[in-house]
């Protein structure tokens, strides 16, 4: 409606500058219509026909007033150069909007395609890692951790939106999680690679030498047993508790033995193994041969003679010789009848009992050789080759995963390249060389004849900037509507500058003016 208006006035004008300011046009006849304009036709005689159907064209034959005429020239010429470098600007706005593909929604919908397809490739090679015994896991690890994330980024391409930066959460907590995965594989690959050294090698072949010296002894011990109780029906008290306190002397040995095994890092756990068995055995023999009690009885005849190992040193539970007290004096100190010791056990079952240690000890033997065995075959030079090559190509994999994780967090730190910064910057520098340009329409004049032009002129100017200024705050990456807004504007501000040229182009050819060169 205010262009219709500024059109208006703007054929008031024109009529008033042809008659030389005096007088009215002459009043048409209703039976002459007005011509139909075509597309040549001015905006201002198009005005006119509709709005004043009655009222003829201006004389074209009128001449215009010298200063009329120089105002006509003057108008024309400024506002050549301001289209001359409104279009300027326009080339110069344009570049920046072209310029910005890595600021463009699509540009990241691209990159998201192809951190997929590089973090699909990585799990594809996690697959044809080597899957040798004693590696398959660490390949498990990684398969499971590529994946994982492969998943997240997957998910991320698909749900991408400019206004949710909650979309990238899921990446985030895919890829702590497949890292906590890879840093373990790490840990049990360099565990591998230490077990796996000739220097290694070599401590495990002296260890399980030590072993087996260990459990020579240890079986040579358990003959012992199985013969003292083999014997022990034809044995009095006191050879019983002799013999269990020679095999208690003899396992002391064995139990010595197990604590100075040469363990390390590779080997301790065998250690443990035994050391849980020979204590148990150990304790348990202990308690064998501590449950019998001494007892006295008078000898009416020679007494059975005591073994020299009781002499003070062992009570189990009853009581010990005195200094100077022997099994075989006939009489004691005080000239008392002699009494002679005899041993009793309190509990019948007490051998059972450390049989049944027994078994739980070859129990543990068996697994301290299973371990050991394991061992033997994780430090061989299989077991390096198979580790050598599976250490080398998951350096080839995890290189190229660290690539890409800086890839990508090179990509979210610049927004994929597109600088926010240098963006709104230059936009903020286009903005103030347009308003310059507004301010120049705002200079021109128009007088009474060419006021309505400049006002749609300036109008043009500034609905263009109002636009750029609502751009540059409101302007973000990666959103596709951001210069909807903006657009309609300059489409609206280029309508009224059409309409200023046609305006402007009529009244020249109208008062035969040459159009004047900016």
């Amino acid at each position: 409606m205010r262009l219709r208006l500024l059109l208006v006035g703007l054929t008031a004008a024109l009529a008033i500058g042809g008659c030389g300011g005096t007088g009215t046009a002459p009043l048409a006849s209703k039976e002459s219509p007005t011509p139909a304009p075509d597309i040549e036709a001015t905006v201002v005689a198009e005005v006119q026909a509709r709005l004043q159907p009655t009222t003829p064209r201006v004389p074209s034959g009128v001449p215009l007033s010298p200063d009329a005429r120089a105002g006509v020239v003057d108008f024309a010429t400024s506002h050549g150069q301001i289209v001359r470098d409104w279009e300027d600007f326009h080339v110069r706005l344009d570049a920046w909007r072209d310029a910005l593909t890595a600021c463009e929604p699509g540009s990241v919908e691209v990159a998201l395609r192809g951190f997929a397809a590089s973090i699909g490739a990585l799990a594809s090679q996690a697959g044809r890692l080597p899957r040798s015994v004693g590696v398959a896991g660490l390949a498990d690890n990684l398969i499971v951790a590529t994946e994982f994330e492969a998943e997240a980024i997957r998910r991320l391409r698909d749900g991408w939106r400019p206004d949710d930066p909650t979309v990238f959460d899921g990446v985030d907590l895919a890829r702590s999680a497949a890292l906590d995965l890879q840093r373990e594989a790490q840990d049990v690959l360099r565990d591998l690679q230490a077990k796996t050294t000739d220097e290694s090698r070599a401590r495990v072949g002296f260890y399980i030498g030590s072993v087996d010296d260990l459990n020579f002894d240890w079986d040579t011990f358990r003959q012992n047993y199985d013969s003292f109780r083999a014997q022990e029906p034809d044995l009095s008290s006191t050879e019983m508790v002799a013999g269990l306190s020679g095999l208690v002397d003899e396992f002391r040995d064995i139990v010595v033995t197990v604590r100075d095994l040469p363990a390390d890092d590779v080997t301790r756990g065998v250690s443990t193994i035994l050391a849980q068995a020979a204590e148990a055995e150990d304790l348990a023999l202990r308690n064998l041969r501590g449950t019998f009690r001494k007892s006295e009885v008078v000898a009416a005849g020679p007494v059975e003679e005591a073994p020299d190992f009781l002499g003070g040193e062992f009570g189990f539970g009853g009581e010990t010789l005195g200094p100077g007290e022997s099994f075989s004096d006939p009489s004691g100190p005080s000239g008392q009848p002699a009494t002679a010791a005899a041993f009793a056990p309190r509990d019948p079952t007490l051998f059972d009992a450390f049989d049944t240690q027994l078994a739980r000890s070859n129990s543990l033997r068996r697994q301290a050789v299973q371990v050991m065995a394991d061992i033997s075959d994780e430090t061989s030079k299989d077991a390096q080759a198979a580790v050598g090559q599976y250490s080398e190509q998951s350096e080839v994999l995890l290189a190229e995963w660290r690539q890409f994780h800086s890839d990508y967090d090179d990509w979210r730190r610049t927004e994929g390249g597109c600088d926010r910064l240098k963006a709104t910057g230059t936009l903020a520098q286009l903005t103030s060389d347009f308003a310059a340009i507004t301010r120049r329409t705002r200079d021109v004049t128009g007088g009474t004849l060419l006021g309505p032009l400049r006002e749609l002129l300036v109008e043009a100017a500034e609905l263009e900037e109002e636009g750029l200024r609502d751009l540059r705050n409101t302007w973000r990456p990666f959103d596709v509507q951001v210069h909807n807004t903006f657009e309609g504007r300059r489409s609206s501000a280029a309508r009224l500058l059409r309409q200023v040229a046609v305006g402007l182009d009529s009244l020249l050819a109208q008062y035969d003016i040459p159009a004047p060169v900016p």
